[in-house]
Order: C-alpha cells, then structure tokens, then sequence
C-alpha cells in the first residue's frame, strides 16, 4: 500500500528494530536507506547521531533527515507508479553505485521460511540490488509479520546479507539454517 499508511503499520515492531539497526551505526558513517516505512524509522532513530551521510531513494526519508545537518544525497529517477515517495529507474541506481556505504539498511514484504527475501515491486528490487552491491555490511529490517511469506520478486537470499533485525527473538529460526548471519 501507500508509503503513508504503512508507515503506521507494526509501528511498535518497526520503532523496536530501528532502535536496534541504530545502535550498530557508529558517528561519521556513511548509510544507505532504501524507501521502505521501516527505514523512515531507522532514519527517526538516527536522528541523533554525528556527520552522517545518508543515501536514499525515499522522499520522506530524505525530507526528514533536512533537519538535520547530515550530508543527505536523494537518488535521481522517476517516481514508483505504486509507492510515490520513492524514486526508482536507471537514474534511481546510478548513486548507489557511485558511492561505498559502510551499511545498506532495507526492508521488503516478505521472508520465506527457507530464508528467501521477496518484494512484489521489480522496479524496487533493482534499486536495493544497486544498494546491496556497494554496501560492506546489507542488514535486512524484517519485523515477524513478514516471516513465512512470498512476494512475486526474488530479492535475495539471507545467505547473501550479513545482519537480519527483528523485534523479537522469532528470527533466530534463521540462525540454524544460516550460522554466518548475524541476528539481531
């Protein structure tokens, strides 16, 4: 649905990894935040961090980090025909391509049981894909409603990523399957 109305869905869960996805950025970090409403919580709760820069392809995100006095770059590209606070296309990825983050924080629609991340938006998916590629450390922001589901497009896999944050211990299912991923 539209970036407004999931913005106040799970809210408590989203609040909850976003604090926990805050405490891994250390001042001075250089972070991309991909359009997702759990991300605008990241962005919230880094707030009162040091000499950021933050990379996003998120209207919302970016005009809220305007209070701030990070370095805020906003990737180019059209609007997403689905999601209009967030900018997708060639001209979408070319930022993060251009730029080395210390961190890729992301959240999709849904993580299946045998640790598959799907979103049912392509254009998306190939934006975080630009993320993921130029990013040392691809955390993935996945409150438990998302567990044991599938969208249409195949994202990754969590054997691809580093960190998975959850608001509760429910994802240490994954750490059987998945000894390297780091759970949160």
């Amino acid at each position: 649905g539209p970036f407004s109305s999931r913005v106040f869905m799970n809210t408590s869960a989203k609040r909850n990894i976003a604090y926990k996805a805050a405490g891994m950025v250390p001042d001075g970090s250089i972070v991309f935040l991909d359009q997702s409403s759990t991300c605008y919580h990241l962005a919230e709760a880094l707030m009162g961090k040091r000499d950021l820069t933050v990379v996003t392809n998120n209207l919302e995100i970016a005009r809220l980090l305007s209070q701030t006095n990070f370095h805020v770059h906003i990737s180019g590209g059209q609007l997403c025909s689905t999601a209009r606070t967030c900018m997708v296309g060639e001209d979408a990825h070319q930022i993060f391509l251009s730029i080395y983050a210390d961190f890729a924080f992301f959240s999709t629609r849904s993580l299946s049981a045998d640790g598959i991340v799907s979103d049912c938006n392509r254009d998306e998916i190939n934006v975080r894909n630009a993320m993921l590629k130029c990013a040392k450390c691809k955390v993935f922001l996945c409150d438990s409603s998302k567990f044991n589901s599938t969208a249409g497009y195949i994202q990754c896999s969590l054997q691809d990523l580093d960190v998975t944050v959850s608001e509760e211990d429910t994802a240490s299912v994954y750490s059987e399957v998945f000894p390297e991923l780091r759970i949160l």
